[in-house]
Parts: C-alpha cells; structure tokens; sequence
C-alpha cells in the first residue's frame, strides 16, 4: 500500500503538470508558448536544472518534466520499448536535465569499463543526499568520487576478498543454524511468504560480518525493516521535485508562507520526515554497534570482522569509518531479496530442486554439505547465479554521474550527466545469454560462461558474469560476499527440505513483510517483470509468495542444528 501511496502521489503531480501545460499551450498559442517556455526553462535552470547536453538519439518529453510520466507505469518496461526504438545507449529526461541510459551488456563494456575513470562519479539528489543524510556522510555506493571515498572503498574492499571472508565462518554459521531452525519449524505448519525470514537472515548475517557482534532478533528486525527503507530513498525519477527544480521553488514558496501563517501541513514534508526519521535511527544503532566494538577490540574479545580489521589497522579516520559502516550495513537488504525471488522461483520447480539435492549427494553422499565450502557444487552455484541474472534486484543500479570525457562511439557525453544503467536489460542481453529470460542453470555449467549453445559468451568484457552488482570502477564490491551467502543458504535448504507453492492463509498474509506485498501473490512462474511489486522503486521486491517447506529427514536436521561443529 506505501508503495502505491507513493505512486500515485508522484503521478498526481506530473498529471497537474501535464493538464497545466495542455490548457497553457491552447490558450496562449504556439508562438508565445515557445517564449514563455523559454522563460520557464530559464527559470527552471537558476533552481538547479541542467541543460540538455548530448546528442544521443532518445524519445521527446514534455516541457519541464520530460519522461517523467513515461516512466510512471514500469521502469524496466518503458526503457525496453525505448531501446528497440532507438538503440542500446539513449538520451531520457526525467525532468529538466538529461540522463544517459546505457541498455546491453556491450554498451555497459565501453562505457562504464573501458571509460571507468569517466563514469565514475555519483549525482547528488536532495531527498537521499540532503533530508536523509544531512550530515554530508552517505555510503561509498552513493558518494561522488574524491579522495576519501576512494580511500574508504580500498579499505573495505581489503576485507571482502575471497582471501578474507572465510575468516568470518565463525559469525556466519550461528546465523545459518538460525535460518535452517525456523525453516524447521515453519515445516511442520502451513505456506508462509519467506521474505520477512530471509530478509532478516540477509541483514543480521551482513551485520554480523561487519560488526563482529551477536545481534539479537529484535535488532535485526529493526535493522532488516529501517535498511529497507532507506534503500527505497534511492529511487530513480522520485520525488518529482528532484528531478523537476520548479517543483522545488514551489515547495520553497509553499513552506514559507505555511511557516508565516502557521499552517503545519504547508510547513512540513512527510517524505523528509520520513527520510530523516530513518537516517537518525540509523545513527542510534550505527554508534552503539561502533561502540560495542571498539570495547571488545580494547578487551581483545572482538572476533574477526570487516570493521574491527579496519579499526585495528587505523586504515581511516572518523568521518570515513562511519561512511564504511553505513555502506557495509546496507548490504544485507538485497541478500534478502536476492533469496526470496530464488527461493520462490524454485519452489514451482520440483525438477531444480531434485537435480541439485542429487548433485549435492554425488558430492557429501548422506552427509549434509559444509555451506562454507563455497560452490563446491557446482549445480548450486549455478542456481544462485542464474537467480542473480534472471531476477537483479537492483534494476537500474545507482546512478552514475560523468566526470570530462565521457563518450559513446563518438558521441560526446557531458561532465555532469546523470547515468543510468539498465542493468535488468543488460543480464537480459540474447548476445550474451541464449533465451535470456528463461531460467537455465545449466548456462553455468561445464565450462559454460553465459550461454547454453557455446563455451565462450560474445558480448564486450566486463570482468564479472553477470551485472547484478554492476561494472567498472564503482562495481560493488560486496560480490564475493553475497554469492558465498547465497550458495550457503541454498546448499543446506536443498540438502534439508523440499518446497512448493501453496495458497496462504488470511492470517499468514499479515505477516508478510513489508505488508504491502499481501495485495495480491505472485504467479506460479515468479515473472521477473509481472510479479514485481515495485516496478518503480530502486529495488525489486515481488509480491506475497506462499510456500509450504518439508523436511526430508527431521532426524538428520535436528541432530544438524544440535550438533556444535561447524
């Protein structure tokens, strides 16, 4: 329901805008229209607009809010009809100033990579960078590029290496036994939509990994529901009013004369609010996690973790190790994610489900497989790639924002332009993926890099399989870390349960988290496109997905989870 709220919020706006400007051009006429527009575009620059820089072929917008209305229905959708109509790299408007889009795998490889140090700056947007981290310290993902934000990222990057990461099995493998028990218990019951346990599951193992210190569930409750709402502070094209700056000189207006009469609702923003409620809550537990550590690095109790190998190395200074915590404990949201769609794609795919459980026993044989022991099976690793591919929760990546020299295939691309890349189209591409919207494991396999009917995959390098996390010089880092948590989590699920998709029950659709997914359940198929609730936020987030678990060996697995071995 937030999400439609907020849609239809958006919508409301641009709809005014359109009818304004429709009844504007009939009664002043064309020729006064093209002045007055002038004068508005003129305007619209002094409040922070940007000038339409690049030649790139793309569709024509209306007048100050460009595509915006275009977009309204369906990112992922417009930006696929687009690019049949004018090619893999496009010029959009989403308000006043351009943006680039940037649509298939090749296009991605000579632009964000081959030109990395070009595109490798980030815009700044008021709602995300101004009224929710006020403080000027956002996250490594969402900084421009300087040096301090260079600085943070090579410090984090050291401790998310594959070198690195099995040094934190010990925080790790607490959180599996967790998930597998309440998996467990929730067998022994009816369908129940898994994302609230996954969701925790992803943001407590993160955390724990960063931080070194125990969570308990209350905490990563918290954690998993305030991360989901920042990360949904990321949105490309909303608020209106940061893409469209005389959206931002009304509200300017609107609020002084509101605090001169001492009208509230004139007066305050409840998006703000919201984004700064958010952000000081994120403050509280960021400072009493830093605090715990710290402690137990003078005691010398603390357990390897990302932030404590930072500390004790003094790699960085205040400012930067709070910009290293708020990036590291964002993380864990798409581990979720990742999983539901993954977890409940599998579910009406009985066959996947008894093709890994076989490849998992030609390994270990009756034993339960070591999660740690990353893509030892390789069908495994296949499945939680391809699920990466097919569903890429981040569609749209973050934005990136050209530095000088930005161009493609001889088109000059402006210092300052706004950057969008399709990642969902680009993991999409059929250069690169044979029958690219169907979920094939087997394209992982055997030697196979992408493509199910040759060994080698066309397309431009990219250095990494897939774009869910995307590309070049502000890739995130944090891979490694979330495919050895998926592989994790899928070898024991498989090796423990069997699942399929079952109707749920009025009670158990009130507990689905965030309780807007319950509208309505996704399909059999967990259409990528159709079943997502989201089709216009920053993450992908399907809709409500009961699933009924069983237990293939309740003996095995209660011995599993009482035995203290890792």
């Amino acid at each position: 329901m937030e999400a439609a709220l907020v849609r239809d919020g958006q919508s409301t706006v641009i709809n005014g805008l359109l009818l304004f400007g429709v009844v504007f051009l009939i009664l002043v006429g064309q020729n006064q229209y093209k002045l007055l527009s002038r004068i508005a575009w003129t305007i619209n620059r002094a409040l922070g607009g940007a000038p339409h820089g690049t030649d790139l072929p793309g569709p024509s917008g209306w007048p100050i809010i460009g595509n915006l209305y275009d977009m309204k229905d369906g990112h992922i959708q417009k930006l696929k009809e687009w690019q049949a109509k004018y090619g893999d790299v496009i010029r959009c408007q989403l308000g006043e100033p351009s943006q680039v889009v940037i649509n298939s795998h090749k296009a991605l490889a000579e632009t964000v990579v081959q030109q990395n140090v070009a595109y490798s700056s980030r815009p700044i947007f008021k709602l995300f960078h101004s009224d929710y981290a006020s403080n000027g310290i956002w996250t490594v993902g969402t900084s421009p590029i300087n040096d301090s934000v260079q600085r943070t990222r090579k410090a984090f990057n050291a401790q998310v290496t594959p070198r690195v990461l099995p040094t934190y099995t010990k925080v790790i493998h607490p959180k599996l036994k967790k998930l597998l028990g309440e998996v467990f218990g929730i067998s022994k019951g009816h369908a129940v939509d898994m994302a609230d346990i996954l969701h925790r599951f992803g943001t407590g193992q993160v955390s724990e990994q960063l931080m070194g210190l125990p969570l308990d569930d209350d905490t990563v409750a918290m954690l998993a529901e305030n991360e989901t709402n920042i990360f949904r502070q990321r949105t490309v094209g909303f608020p209106a009013r940061d893409y469209v700056p005389i959206l931002r000189g009304v509200k300017r207006v609107i609020y002084s004369i509101g605090k001169a009469l001492g009208i509230e609702s004139w007066s305050c923003d409840e998006a703000e609010d919201r984004a700064r409620g958010y952000r000081r809550k994120q403050g509280v537990y960021i400072d009493k996690l830093l605090h715990d550590l710290k402690a137990d690095i003078e005691a010398g109790t603390a357990p390897p973790s990302i932030m404590g190998n930072i500390l004790k190395k003094n790699l960085l200074d205040d400012t930067e190790i709070l910009l290293a915590s708020y990036t590291g404990i964002a993380a864990g949201v798409n581990l979720g994610y990742a999983l539901n769609w993954t977890v409940g794609y599998l579910a009406n795919r009985p066959d996947l489900e008894e093709a890994a459980y076989s490849a998992i026993r030609e390994v270990y044989g009756d034993a339960p497989p070591d999660p740690h022991d990353v893509d030892r099976v390789e069908f495994v690793k296949a499945l939680h790639l391809e699920g990466s591919r097919v569903y890429t929760p981040v569609r749209l990546g973050f934005p990136r924002e050209t530095l000088e020299g930005a161009t493609y295939r001889g088109m000059n691309i402006p210092k300052g332009t706004l950057t969008i890349m399709n990642l969902y189209s680009a993991n999409h591409d059929p250069n690169v993926y044979d029958h690219p919207d169907d979920f094939r494991p087997e394209r992982w396999m055997n030697g196979h890099k992408g493509r199910t009917d040759m060994l080698e995959a066309p397309g431009g390098k990219i250095g990494v399989p897939i774009l869910t996390f995307g590309a070049g010089r502000r890739a995130c880092p944090g891979f490694e870390m979330a495919s050895r948590g998926l592989y994790s989590t899928l070898v024991l699920l498989i090796h423990f349960f069997t699942w399929e998709r079952q109707p749920m029950s009025e009670e158990a659709k009130q507990d689905v988290f965030p309780l807007f997914r319950n509208q309505r359940e996704c399909s059999l198929e967990m259409d990528a496109l159709a079943d997502t609730a989201t089709p216009t936020e920053a993450q992908a987030i399907p809709w409500a997905c009961g699933i009924k678990f069983r237990c293939r060996d309740p003996a095995a697995m209660q011995a599993w989870l009482e035995n203290n071995d890792m």
